[in-house]
């Protein structure tokens, strides 16, 4: 019988989980819960791709990748009882065989020239705008490159695109984020998308989260429950 995993997400995560489309951003500010949207969707993203999924995960600097990134994955691997196996120098995450579920890549943008060889499932880059924008547009083009593994045990259980590019980040200005998705010359049929509002994106509100519990198994979305929750929070 399926394991079934009950995934907390509020409603901004559950719509980052949910975009169709190709290239989603997700730009908040601090607190906004970024991190653990990454890492939740990052972890479904392995899920829907089945065993021979690679996820990528890009962090700005070696550090974040093992204090934020693969802390982060560990930790919820760990919290849903699923063996794995941690590879700090070659910075991979391997769940154990049999389970079904796709393992995790991670790579520092300090170095974009590395972002070679694999192919991956997809990919989830976060804090590009704290880099200068000729390196994020380069970290960019290298990821969008490699963006090519089409696993056979991948069965669609989300509107989520195979290959597809998710980016998380602060806003830090007119940057890379904001001339990809928030320029007003951007064009639809590039398939980015401004999921948020970029110029609202340090404004602070208090807010209703619907807090969704997602109920997943391998091969079925069974059904999502909602319960409300106030809180403080940056978010566009």
């Amino acid at each position: 019988m399926a394991k079934i995993l009950k995934v907390n997400l509020t409603d901004p995560q559950m719509e980052m989980y949910c975009a169709s489309e190709k290239y989603p951003a997700f730009v908040a500010g601090f607190g906004s819960g970024k991190s653990y949207s990454m890492s939740q969707c990052a972890f479904l993203d392995a899920i829907e791709g089945g065993s021979e999924a690679k996820i990528l995960i890009g962090e700005p600097t070696h550090d974040l990748l093992r204090t934020v990134a693969m802390a982060n994955i560990e930790s919820l691997l760990m919290r849903y009882g699923i063996k794995y196996k941690a590879n700090k120098s070659e910075k991979t995450i391997i769940p154990a065989n049999g389970l079904g579920i796709g393992s995790f890549f991670f790579k520092s943008y300090s170095n974009p020239e590395r972002i070679i060889g694999d192919e991956y499932f997809r990919a989830h880059l976060d804090e590009l705008d704290t880099i200068h924008m000729e390196q994020a547009e380069h970290v960019w083009v290298k990821v969008l490159g490699r963006m090519r593994q089409k696993p056979t045990t991948y069965k669609k259980i989300s509107d989520r695109c195979p290959r597809s590019i998710s980016t998380y980040t602060t806003p830090e200005g007119y940057r890379f984020v904001y001339n990809q998705w928030g320029a007003d010359n951007i064009k639809k049929e590039n398939g980015y998308l401004q999921n948020f509002n970029y110029e609202k994106a340090s404004a602070k509100g208090k807010i209703v989260l619907l807090l969704k519990r997602l109920l997943l198994k391998r091969l079925d979305c069974i059904s999502a429950k909602r319960m409300k929750k106030i809180t403080n929070m940056m978010i566009i």
